[in-house]
């Protein structure tokens, strides 16, 4: 019986040991709170001297003094009485510890919410994009605040046991816990999701998702791979009307091209309709020469006092098409043309200037005259002005031709990619030597500075690289069909590529139209880009075509990257003499040699081949592409129908072209390879519930009601209890 408390001695001595043994601690703590009072002086002392008068209005000086005070006048005052009984001094302490760790958590906590509105307004009140680069400016308030709250609630628990004996104690107390736990409540649910938008944590949160129906928000795998190489820091600013779905669409596909590469993409939203950014729109539009104030600004370089970024503006108009329902009204829906627009306008500003040759001087086809037809050949006359066209839209593309004789020493220095197309004569000795060392020499750099004093890196020698488009061009010879030589053979086995025979096909009409498509289980970006799926592949349809034989166990890296299917009944066919057609009447009249002659196997067209410092044995296949490390050399098709303007009038001239740029581009190793027609106007349809109009008053007044008769019910069985 003796561990057990007098039944009338107080709860402050029973609840409270370690409070008895703080009170008899009291001049100590009293000489602690003389040296905390001093050590908050510290920092406005510090603030005057630094800041001067304008430290007065520092929302963090006026902190600092307040608790200064608090902590300097609760170490000056006693409220105990030392002629008290221990059970009144316990009580009185314990007011004393409450009232200062209240008081200074009241401080803190005011001044994390003062903090947003003050020092951090400018951080906190723009985009997102601001938070991320100024974490600071959610954290400190964050921490203020709930810090401040912490203490508090710490603090009021000291007055557990005097809450039953006043009502004054158990208010405060039970109404602080109340709005302390919905305060928490608010912040778990909100501040994780602020802070995800934040840095450091958007390197994990910062992913794009996109749920919606038709992938509107999906960024497109040539934008990706895009942004995965920039050399340079790329900055958008997004001058639209705020509230607009079409702002909407343009800040969500911002920011998840920002969540890509955070390092070097960047963008910034101005209002404007915002009278307080007039100034800066001003000087954006007299910097960058911008006629319209609305729309994308983008920004390639390094923007500084002395430097000038490349630039371009994309107007708001062209980031989508409306459309126009049968309601005599404009409807919501619309397509979203802006990843297509940003694409085309960082790619046009990041790509360096390129120089493509079209060799000449062996009936090659031109960009520049109209090449000879071919004996036999009627649709194969034409020039390659369609091309040239398309080629120069792009910024800093030019097209030059070259002229290989006898008298030519070497390749200009500034030739991004050699092009031969179908040459009809042969290639002397001395022109497959130059051919030769322009493929074996390495670039060479400088950096210079442009005329807005921006340092670059330019090359004043590039890398060899050719684009080979031969054909079967038939002479006589003997009183027989033979085909012509083009020279090329002992440079094209170098690479481990030689020269096949002529293709026929036994499912045309004429059997010269090869439908081919891009190699099955190729690792190469150019093969991979016509076939997007496994079950999806975009055919060809090409003309006169000969085969490009991959030299087996070579020293090269050579993928099929064009091939014609054996579904299609095609074989090569060695003989020139003999009519195509009635080779195939022949094939269908009989069924042995029609096995016998017809491929198993699938034909190769077209090839990329290039230097490898792979480790030797890996597998050239798509799971192992990445780990591929590749200089591309040469690309060689076994026609070249498909690039002359006869061709690209078709209706397949998108795809030919699309094969002919990226070819291009893998040969001077650029991102971007994939399908044109890949980023188009994503579709944003205004949604219209089906509902027939003798159901709509029943789904308008039935919840309505069913609402009502709820509030009516829980009325009544509140007032049948309460007559209880």
């Amino acid at each position: 019986m003796s561990n057990l408390s007098a039944p009338n001695e107080s709860p402050e001595l029973t609840q409270a040991p370690r409070l008895r043994q703080l009170l008899q601690r009291r001049p100590q703590l009293r000489l602690a709170l003389f040296i905390f009072a001093g050590l908050l002086a510290i920092l406005p002392i510090w603030m005057l001297v630094s800041y001067q008068a304008s430290a007065l209005s520092r929302p963090v000086f006026i902190w600092s003094v307040v608790c200064f005070l608090i902590t300097l006048v609760m170490a000056l005052f006693d409220l105990s009485n030392t002629e008290e009984d221990e059970a009144t001094e316990i009580a009185k302490f314990r007011l004393e510890l409450m009232m200062l760790g209240g008081l200074l958590g009241l401080a803190t906590a005011l001044l994390g919410l003062i903090l947003p509105f003050t020092v951090y307004r400018e951080q906190l009140g723009s985009s997102l994009d601001s938070w991320r680069k100024n974490w600071d400016a959610v954290l400190y308030p964050s921490l203020a605040t709930f810090g401040g709250l912490a203490l508090m609630f710490v603090s009021l628990q000291l007055s557990r046991g005097l809450e039953r004996r006043s009502q004054a104690m158990r208010q405060l107390l039970y109404g602080f816990n109340t709005v302390l736990t919905s305060i928490l409540l608010i912040a778990v649910l909100a501040l994780p999701n602020i802070l995800a938008y934040a840095e450091p944590f958007t390197r994990f949160f910062g992913r794009p998702f996109d749920w919606t129906q038709s992938g509107v928000n999906s960024i497109d795998s040539r934008m990706r791979n895009l942004l995965a190489n920039l050399n340079e820091p790329v900055k958008v600013y997004a001058l639209l009307p705020r509230n607009h779905p079409i702002t909407q669409d343009t800040e969500t596909l911002l920011e998840n091209c920002r969540s890509l590469n955070p390092r070097l993409f960047s963008w910034e939203a101005i209002n404007p309709q915002s009278i307080e950014q007039q100034t800066r729109i001003t000087g954006l539009m007299e910097k960058y020469s911008i006629s319209d104030p609305n729309g994308l600004l983008v920004l390639v370089g390094t923007e500084g006092e002395k430097t000038r970024p490349d630039s371009t503006f994309i107007k708001f108009r062209d980031l989508f098409e409306q459309d126009f329902s049968g309601r005599g009204r404009q409807s919501l829906s619309y397509s979203y043309n802006g990843e297509g627009q940003l694409y085309s306008a960082i790619q046009s500003l990041s790509d360096s200037k390129v120089v493509i040759y079209f060799t000449t001087g062996h009936g090659e086809l031109t960009p520049d005259e109209t090449a000879p037809r071919l004996p036999g050949m009627a649709r194969q006359a034409g020039s390659l002005s369609r091309l040239r066209s398309k080629l120069t839209e792009r910024k800093g593309v030019e097209v030059k031709t070259l002229t290989l004789d006898r008298s030519t020493k070497k390749v200009p220095d500034d030739a991004s990619v050699v092009v031969i197309a179908r040459p009809t004569q042969e290639f002397g000795a001395n022109e497959v030597q130059v051919l030769r060392n322009y493929l074996q020499r390495s670039r060479v750099a400088n950096k210079t500075k442009d005329a807005s004093g921006r340092e670059k890196e330019e090359e004043t020698v590039t890398t060899g690289r050719l684009l080979i488009l031969v054909e079967p061009v038939i002479e006589k010879q003997g009183g027989s069909n033979v085909m012509a030589r083009t020279g090329l053979d002992d440079l094209l086995a170098e690479y481990d590529v030689r020269l096949g025979d002529r293709l026929i096909t036994a499912s045309r009409p004429n059997p010269l139209e090869i439908v081919c498509w891009t190699a099955s289980g190729s690792s190469n970006p150019i093969a991979r880009a016509f076939h997007p799926s496994p079950t999806t592949r975009i055919p060809f349809l090409f003309n006169n075509v000969r085969a490009i034989l991959p030299v087996e166990k070579g020293t090269r890296s050579v993928d099929r990257i064009m091939e014609a299917p054996p579904r299609y009944a095609v074989w090569t066919e060695a003989n020139l003499n003999r009519d195509p057609s009635a080779l195939v009447s022949a094939l269908r009249q009989d069924e042995d040699l029609a096995i016998k002659t017809l491929s198993d196997k699938p034909i190769t067209v077209g090839v990329a081949v290039s230097d490898s410092s792979s480790p030797p044995g890996m597998p050239r296949d798509a799971a192992h592409a990445g780990q591929l490390k590749d200089t591309p050399r040469m690309v060689v098709f076994g026609t070249a129908s498909w690039i002359t303007d006869d061709s690209l009038a078709s209706g397949r001239a998108s795809s030919q072209i699309d094969l002919f740029e990226n070819c291009l581009l893998w040969l001077r190793e650029k991102s971007g390879i994939g399908l044109s027609n890949q980023i188009t106007g994503k579709k944003r349809q205004e949604y219209e519930p089906n509902i027939p109009p003798q159901e709509a008053g029943r789904l308008t007044y039935l919840p309505l009601g069913l609402m009502l008769l709820a509030v009516i019910g829980l009325g009544t069985g509140v007032w049948v209890v309460r007559r209880r």
